[in-house]
């Protein structure tokens, strides 16, 4: 099994009811084979800012620009002493800060790329992006083979051997 990294946009609100980081994508992780035990020894979750960035009436806020930047070395520091097989990035903030790009989620769910994350690692490793796996994402409602087919992608590269 190989060693996957997730990287979100931020943390859960300090009173959220998920006590585990990465809480929503367990169903998704469950759904390709990965048990309890896997989860908990070849994953690592993470978000692109260390603290929740507040919340609106509709939702959470985003992490600032400045926010991500602070928390960036941290994030860097935690690849380099994990040295991933694959890194998931989750959502669109994750997805472009990774890919150095404002991709569409139809131009990356489902798709895979080689990148050295956020300059951290000696060379390039998978990257297989995710959409929120959150049940009030409408767009994985519209797009379900864009999400099969990236989890699909993260079972067969995760079970190859290193």
């Amino acid at each position: 099994m190989k060693k996957i990294f997730f990287l979100g946009q931020a943390p859960a609100r300090p009173t959220s009811k998920h006590d585990i980081p990465g809480t929503y994508l367990h169903a998704w992780l469950h759904s390709i084979g990965f048990s309890d035990e896997i989860i908990k020894g070849y994953c690592s979750f993470y978000a692109l800012t260390d603290n929740f960035p507040g919340a609106t009436k509709n939702g959470h806020l985003a992490p600032t620009k400045q926010q991500i930047s602070t928390h960036r070395p941290l994030l860097q520091k935690a690849l380099f002493e994990i040295q991933p097989d694959i890194v998931v990035p989750v959502g669109k903030m994750a997805i472009a800060e990774l890919l150095q790009a404002p991709y569409s989620l139809e131009e990356t769910i489902g798709h895979t790329f080689h990148i050295n994350p956020l300059g951290a690692l000696p060379g390039e490793i998978l990257c297989i992006p995710f959409s929120h796996p959150s049940g009030r994402n409408a767009w994985n409602h519209t797009h379900k083979d864009s999400v099969r087919r990236a989890l699909q992608q993260l079972k067969d590269s995760s079970l190859l051997d290193a």
